[in-house]
């Protein structure tokens, strides 16, 4: 779903209509959240398009590391933030992950679940455990 047309308007159907309208968080509510938790070490787990990081990254901001299941939004946001010299890995965070050991102080996982292309599988696998 998260093709290079898609993501060309992305930003409008997310930030512009869905964040407020389906998930009743506005925008700028979620750029101030961002802007709060920022750290020199970075880590940003689906990607999107970037457009937080971009809306709120600074000096602070000494690494950055993208991971994302989807090399197309992977390429986009590394565009949109080249200016931070982005890791880029693309990978499923739900198998294990193999990444260089240097530390990080913030991890974000935004819509992962959600987007995630077997969301279905692992619903219902959760749906099923518990108590």
């Amino acid at each position: 779903i998260y093709t290079p047309a898609m993501l060309s308007i992305y930003d409008l159907l997310v930030h512009g209509v869905s964040n407020h309208v389906a998930w009743r968080c506005p925008t700028p509510r979620i750029t101030d959240l961002y802007r709060a938790n920022l750290s020199a070490d970075h880590l940003e787990a689906g990607v999107g398009t970037g457009y937080f990081l971009d809306k709120t990254a600074d000096a602070r901001v000494s690494r950055l590391v993208l991971l994302d299941i989807n090399r197309h939004c992977l390429e986009r946001a590394a565009r949109r933030l080249a200016r931070f010299k982005p890791e880029l890995y693309q990978v499923d965070l739900l198998a294990p992950l193999r990444m260089p050991s240097h530390p990080l102080r913030l991890a974000r996982f935004g819509d992962v679940v959600r987007r995630h292309p077997s969301r279905d599988q692992y619903r219902n696998q959760w749906s099923r455990s518990g108590p």
